[in-house]
């Protein structure tokens, strides 16, 4: 039995059972008709001539670091949790019930794949090939599945009357369907030359890229030739024809492959052997794929440390890394992702009903980090309210009673004493028992605000060590 390759098993084709009562309406499309690659049929023809299930085959397999950056961006993605809200004109999003069918439908997107596998796949057909097509299910109008379509075989149908797309076609080993606009979610990242279909990624870097696959098969070709460089064979005589193939065919079962790295040569009729060493342009070619490297993570948005490239990696520069990928590279993509699915999915359960996102379990999207605590501590230090503090940092803690007033941090006293703050009564025909009295009032009220102070000091320590 032939072996499968990772993406012919990501694309290989599925057979799922239809329920009897899902409307399709007049389409026709059924999940073998849109989950089949049917690699045989119709590929459409992207910018500058690029078959998209070529640039999966000849790109994202062959090259390490395109399919490193691809794998990356798509389980990033497929991390991100999502939920429903009713949003209402003057209050806050209103969380609606696990349950609910579009919180179901954002778990478990059909019956083989949860929502994260399916995001995972067409966030990876997306930054392979520029487009990722899903293709909705109804039950009586109302979406219940999701499904992945082949970027292969399915294309928009430009429309005639003015709607800009008709609907979207799907060949399946020669079989065409039509799928409605609105049963299609079409991610695709722009492309100035065609606004039907995206563009790759990968268009932008593709001599980068084939340069790179030509660097890895040029050092496996050097080494299944022992590992040596050019070697010359003299002869002090001319050769017949007949003689050159029998030396050439000896030599290459004798010495080629690195099953015969090491073997002797054995010289006759006054052969001398020559070998070449690395020449600079050698050494070229092979230092060339640090930068090809370097260019290839960078149309994917991906800094090469998240990629396993530490060659001048610290911990500090790491994380910094991860920030940036996070807010630069999948930020937008996430973004893409919930306007199409308000675009297309929730409208379908209420015209007050939205898909949110949730990415506060990634570390590197949180506010609260040990900078900002260290920058609290430092403001509050200088007298600066902590209630403003936390705005300002946005850390999200709550308010403090107290925290609108400023303290020197060496005697925890108030930054802006006055009579009006603490009603203190330092006049002339005040009596020194009813001064004494205030000032233990003032001191009590210190000491408490020492204490709240201290709590929250020691909150912020958590917090920065969470």
């Amino acid at each position: 039995m032939q072996k499968r390759s990772f993406f012919g098993r990501l694309f290989r084709r599925r057979r799922v059972s239809i329920p009897a009562n899902l409307n399709l309406e007049a389409k026709s499309v059924t999940v073998d008709d849109i989950a089949t690659p049917g690699i045989g049929g119709r590929a459409h023809a992207y910018a500058y001539g690029l078959d998209p299930l070529a640039l999966i085959r000849d790109r994202v397999q062959l090259s390490s670091w395109v399919y490193d950056c691809v794998r990356l961006r798509a389980e990033s993605l497929s991390s991100v949790r999502w939920y429903a809200v009713r949003v209402a004109s003057e209050s806050q999003p209103e969380l609606l019930d696990p349950q609910h069918p579009l919180n179901v439908l954002l778990r478990r997107a059909n019956k083989q794949w949860t929502f994260a596998e399916l995001s995972e796949r067409a966030q990876m057909n997306l930054d392979a090939t520029g487009n990722a097509y899903l293709t909705i299910l109804r039950v009586r109008g109302v979406p219940r599945e999701l499904w992945v379509m082949p970027v292969g075989t399915t294309a928009p149908v430009p429309s005639t009357s003015g709607n800009f797309i008709d609907s979207y076609e799907v060949n399946n080993g020669g079989k065409v369907r039509r799928v409605a606009v609105e049963d299609v979610i079409h991610l695709q990242y722009p492309n100035p030359d065609d606004p039907y279909t995206g563009l790759s990624p990968m268009s932008a870097a593709l001599q980068a890229i084939d340069l790179d696959v030509r660097a890895v098969e040029w050092n496996r070709s050097l080494v299944e030739n022992r590992a040596v460089a050019e070697t010359a064979i003299i002869y002090p005589q001319p050769l017949s024809q007949r003689a050159y193939d029998e030396i050439a065919e000896r030599l290459r079962e004798q010495h080629q492959g690195p099953q015969n790295a090491g073997s002797p040569w054995l010289l006759d009729n006054g052969a001398d052997l020559k070998a070449f060493g690395a020449t600079p342009r050698d050494m070229d070619w092979l230092e060339s794929r640090r930068f090809n490297r370097e260019e290839i993570c960078s149309i994917f948005a991906v800094p090469p440390p998240l990629v396993g490239v530490l060659d001048n990696a610290t911990y500090n520069n790491i994380e910094t890394a991860n920030r940036m990928f996070w807010q630069n590279g999948m930020l937008p993509a996430i973004r893409r992702w919930e306007t199409q699915l308000n675009a297309k999915v929730a409208p379908a359960f209420g015209p007050d009903i939205r898909v949110r996102y949730d990415v506060s379990h990634v570390d590197a999207l949180q506010p609260v980090t040990s900078a900002a605590v260290d920058v609290a501590v430092k403001l509050w230090s200088m007298g600066v309210p902590l209630n403003e503090i936390n705005d300002v940092l946005n850390l999200g803690l709550p308010d403090v009673s107290g925290g609108d007033v400023g303290y020197v941090s060496g005697s925890v006293t108030p930054a802006a004493v006055n009579g009006d703050e603490f009603d203190l009564d330092l006049s002339a025909d005040t009596d020194a028992g009813s001064t004494e009295e205030q000032l233990a009032e003032i001191e009590a009220e210190i000491e408490e605000k020492r204490a709240e102070l201290g709590a929250l000091r020691a909150a912020l320590e958590r917090s920065s060590r969470d």
